[in-house]
């Protein structure tokens, strides 16, 4: 049974869509992915579009700019081992 995450990180999401993304997820694919997990509003189509043309663009960096984020944020590795375990072989397998 496919679990939702309420109210995720902006460090939570940007690391699962370049996960995806890099994957071979198209960015319309991977909105509709996650909005199963994190709900329909998680983030805009547009922001994820954003995402994806960055990392299209040559982007590694999940984080904001000034690279304060909060104390919710891990490594890239963290939260690929979290979404893996919430959504199993659904996205991964």
């Amino acid at each position: 049974m496919l679990r939702k995450i309420e109210s995720p990180a902006k460090c939570e999401l940007r690391p699962v869509i370049r996960f995806l993304h890099d994957e071979g997820s198209n960015a319309a694919e991977l909105h509709r992915r996650m909005s199963k997990v994190y709900g329909k509003t998680f983030m805009s189509d547009s922001k994820v579009r954003k995402w994806c043309r960055n990392f299209n663009d040559g982007r590694t960096d999940v984080h904001d700019a000034g690279g304060q984020e909060g104390s919710q944020c891990q490594p890239l590795s963290a939260w690929i081992r979290r979404f893996a375990e919430i959504v199993g072989s659904q996205f991964l397998g």
